[in-house]
């Protein structure tokens, strides 16, 4: 017998968390629970409204298709990569149904509580005096990676937090930012870039709007510091076009979203292509539930455990499913001896 079935669930935020894209209060993800053979496995599909590629009126009514495509013996056949989210969702039954086990998708050392996956600090957007309190309380947990996104409030603002960061955290503290896109190709952008360089900032992410490839490639040029694609991968589904907006835009990081890129065997492609071309990555979560978080820390960790991951949004919400998974200090562990609880998702 094989019953399958899907549910959303809406997380809440503990606190407002400010984006580039506004104030979230909440977050909805869907959850496939798919029983078999006397198993259950419990999948997440982690879209991010506004922008996922997915994001789309006819989500829920595929969603249905898939859930009927699986009860009829076809999960092994689906591709889906106009929705990465539920191809993530589709990737995590496979890995679940093959080791039997509903929280087990790549078994190694982090899933049997030996080792742990360091993590960035994330600075959430707001007033000076809000992401200022963020950062010495990222410094004070031990945090030696801290991300900041910029481009919210006046650069005055963010120029003096980033000093104050590097000031408090040292010359060892690993700085990122995170423009989001809202820098564009101006001399006012290059002496933003140039400040970044005096400050040792190791990267930034999207520094200009997806698709404006001239900017990037102008920026680029003169930049001091390291740039990262991160919304700009979402839209390249297949590995022709992942392949050609690597030759075609400069760039020294990716950053890996498995529930925006499709997926686990899409990371995997992405992987290979940035080492044919010397291009190193990171992988990070997009505000899912604990439930693909674990499905994406497991992954990370047979990749680049040694390296900052973007792995620490599981414990913004004040209703997300019961997890193992924990953060000490500024590591990932997952402790075996605790037990996963799905009661609060109402299939």
């Amino acid at each position: 017998m094989s019953r399958c079935r899907f549910t959303k669930h809406t997380l809440t935020f503990y606190r407002p968390a400010g984006t580039s894209r506004g104030i979230l209060f909440e977050k909805d993800s869907y959850f496939i629970k798919w029983e078999v053979e006397g198993h259950e496995f419990i999948a997440e599909c982690g879209i991010l409204k506004g922008l996922s590629i997915d994001d789309r009126p006819d989500y829920e009514a595929t969603l249905k298709e898939v859930c009927l495509q699986i009860e009829q013996g076809k999960l092994m056949k689906l591709e889906l990569p106009d929705f990465p989210s539920i191809q993530c969702a589709l990737d995590m039954l496979n890995l679940s149904k093959q080791n039997e086990q509903a929280d087990l998708f790549f078994d190694n050392p982090f899933f049997r509580g030996n080792d742990s996956i360091p993590i960035n600090g994330l600075i959430w957007m707001g007033d000076a005096s809000f992401m200022k309190q963020q950062i010495d309380d990222k410094i004070n947990k031990g945090f030696r990676c801290i991300k900041m996104k910029v481009g919210a409030i006046d650069w005055e603002n963010e120029k003096s937090l980033l000093s104050y960061m590097r000031d408090k955290g040292g010359a060892d503290l690993v700085i990122r930012v995170d423009a989001n896109g809202a820098w564009e190709n101006s001399d006012e952008t290059k002496r933003k870039l140039e400040f970044l360089g005096k400050m040792k900032v190791h990267s930034i992410e999207q520094v200009t709007k997806v698709g404006d490839y001239d900017a990037h490639r102008s920026l680029h040029k003169e930049s001091p510091i390291p740039f990262a694609l991160d919304e700009e991968l979402f839209r390249h589904t297949d590995k022709a076009s992942r392949a050609a907006l690597l030759d075609v835009l400069p760039v020294e990081y990716i950053v890996l979203k498995p529930s925006l890129v499709g997926g686990f065997k899409a990371c995997d492609e992405w992987i290979s292509l940035c080492k044919e071309r010397k291009i190193d990555y990171w992988i990070t979560s997009a505000l899912e539930s604990n439930v693909c978080l674990n499905a994406i820390s497991q992954y990370t960790y047979g990749h680049k455990k040694d390296h900052f991951q973007g792995l620490g949004t599981g414990s913004l919400y004040e209703n997300n499913v019961q997890s193992p998974l924990k953060i000490v200090g500024d590591e990932m562990v997952y402790d075996p001896a605790q037990k996963w609880d799905y009661s609060i998702l109402d299939f």
